[in-house]
């Protein structure tokens, strides 16, 4: 039998405008996932999560927030290895074609940070293609992978609200699929703007909800005790010119054939982005 557990749940506001004035989308979302582990333990965790949209700009979010305790993940190591293992093929395609669009602005390779590394799927292709790369990673047992990747000097152990290093350091940060997982999204890429040189660029990449709004409760995305925020073009845009960044474009992860690139370029002039992953890059205002 799977224990339960009750976690503690703390009101935010919204995370892109400030206003705590938001009204709720989907209300007791639990699905098949809404556990906790401790290990490779099960636990059940009771009640359900909201999920609320702020009036004033539109932001979605988890509202109240659960809080896990530090012994405790929304996932068990060996899905986590599971998931690097099964992923990293793509991923590593990912990285080329990303790498190759910050190069193309750039007009050089140079020093890149990556927050939230995984496995250090783009550290090895940036450092293969001839950048200088370092990162930063939460989860001490994919940080023990990179030590025996011999990728450990690149990488610190920490969390993204209080990165280590100078100011004005990288010509470019990366941040795929990390920024809906944090508690203050706003302080990351605040940290992110810090290390950032002025002229270097962001690359920020989260699940889109305005897609997955289209499937409601269904949406693959909705995981509330992993995801507490979901960003849409608009909410996205607005939080990264508060934190003093200048979107210049939109990109996707895998990249898109040829076909979908231009039918996604040109639903972009009208602010529209289609699919499940929203990637924007940004620059720092010199």
């Amino acid at each position: 039998m799977i224990r339960s557990i009750a976690l503690p749940r703390v009101w935010v506001a919204c995370p892109v405008c400030g206003s705590d004035d938001a009204v709720t989308v989907l209300r007791e979302i639990v699905g098949d996932a809404h556990r906790v582990y401790a290990r490779e333990c099960p636990l059940d965790v009771q009640g359900g999560e909201a999920l609320v949209r702020c009036r004033c700009c539109g932001m979605a979010y988890i509202n109240p927030q659960p809080r896990l305790p530090a012994n405790l993940a929304s996932y068990p190591p060996s899905e986590e290895t599971a998931y690097f293992a099964a992923t990293r093929q793509e991923r590593v395609g990912g990285a080329e074609h990303l790498l190759a669009l910050l190069e193309q602005r750039l007009g050089s390779r140079g020093r890149l940070f990556d927050i939230g590394c995984g496995d250090g799927a783009l550290l090895s292709v940036a450092l293969e293609r001839g950048w200088q790369a370092d990162g930063i990673e939460a989860s001490a047992s994919l940080v023990a992978q990179l030590d025996a990747n011999g990728l450990v000097e690149h990488v610190q152990l920490g969390r993204a609200e209080a990165l280590a290093g100078d100011d004005a350091r990288y010509d470019a940060v990366v941040l795929l699929n990390v920024l809906e997982h944090t508690l203050e999204p706003a302080a990351v890429l605040g940290e992110a703007v810090r290390v950032l040189r002025p002229g270097g660029l962001l690359a920020v990449h989260v699940p889109n909800y305005a897609w997955g709004r289209l499937w409601g409760r269904r949406w693959h995305q909705l995981q509330p005790l992993e995801h507490k925020h979901y960003f849409a073009p608009r909410t996205l845009h607005r939080l990264l010119v508060r934190v003093g960044l200048m979107p210049l474009a939109r990109f996707g992860l895998p990249p898109a054939s040829p076909a979908r690139a231009r039918l996604q370029r040109f639903l972009a002039a009208f602010g529209l982005w289609p699919g499940s992953g929203l990637g924007m890059l940004a620059t720092r205002r010199r």
